[in-house]
């Protein structure tokens, strides 16, 4: 037994952290889901995209190629772009 009469119950305090941790793995999580997602849409469109060209211009993987790095480079610019609305709703406008 405890010195405030408790035996092996959680406080509300302790309640209150354990539930802000989770909610804030939740989130985390849930960022994480987005970004992933914003980074593969535009790989995936573009990748096929290709595909279709390829097959349409009988080319081997050319057009796949092309599609798939352009599809990774702007993927990489909308997830900057996300990460810098992410930091400002943080930290504050530069």
């Amino acid at each position: 037994m405890s010195d405030d009469g408790t035996q092996g119950k959680i406080s509300e305090a302790n309640k209150k952290e354990t539930t802000n941790i989770h909610k804030q793995k939740a989130d985390g999580m849930a960022l994480v889901a987005n970004l992933i997602a914003i980074m593969a849409m535009p790989i995936i469109i573009f990748t096929l995209l290709g595909k279709y060209l390829d097959n349409l211009l009988h080319k081997r993987f050319l057009f796949i190629l092309l599609g798939g790095a352009f599809g990774i480079g702007l993927g990489m610019h909308f997830v900057y772009k996300r990460a810098e609305v992410i930091r400002d709703d943080l930290y504050g406008k530069k």
